[in-house]
């Protein structure tokens, strides 16, 4: 089951990746408002192929310069609305301080049980093997 979706505009681009049990993102450059509303489409879209079953989410934000303050709230609502169709957990690669501090805000605004520097990874196998393990317990929960 997998599928892919990207977009880019003269700023940015992402790119997700859907696959068994976990979306995969990986988010290029500065990112507004419009990037922002077609990720939401897009990762809403992927997130209700599961049909309900948990499922987690990995950001690969190393490449990212951070985001806007309108881009921020479309990232909440695309966020909680992973949420609501059984996305369990999610972690990332972050190395800049700002695009970590803005994905703090969003852990805060969300009220996320996991603190965020749990979530973080340096290296993709790692961050993985996170998610399957949550996605494991809650599957068998």
């Amino acid at each position: 089951m997998t599928s892919t979706r990207q977009w880019q505009d003269k700023y940015g681009s992402y790119q997700l990746v859907c696959h068994e049990n976990y979306i995969e993102a990986k988010v290029v450059g500065s990112i507004g408002e419009d990037i922002t509303a077609r990720f939401n489409k897009d990762i809403t879209t992927l997130a209700i192929s599961f049909s309900g079953r948990p499922f987690g989410y990995l950001a690969d934000l190393r490449a990212s310069e951070g985001y806007t303050e309108f881009a921020l709230r479309n990232i909440i609502r695309g966020y909680k609305s992973c949420l609501e169709l059984g996305c369990v957990i999610d972690a990332m690669m972050i190395s800049s301080p700002l695009v970590k501090s803005q994905m703090q805000t969003i852990n805060d605004a969300l009220d996320i049980p996991i603190p965020l520097e749990v979530r973080i990874f340096d290296d993709h196998t790692t961050a993985v093997a996170f998610i399957q393990k949550i996605i494991r317990k809650a599957a068998d929960a």
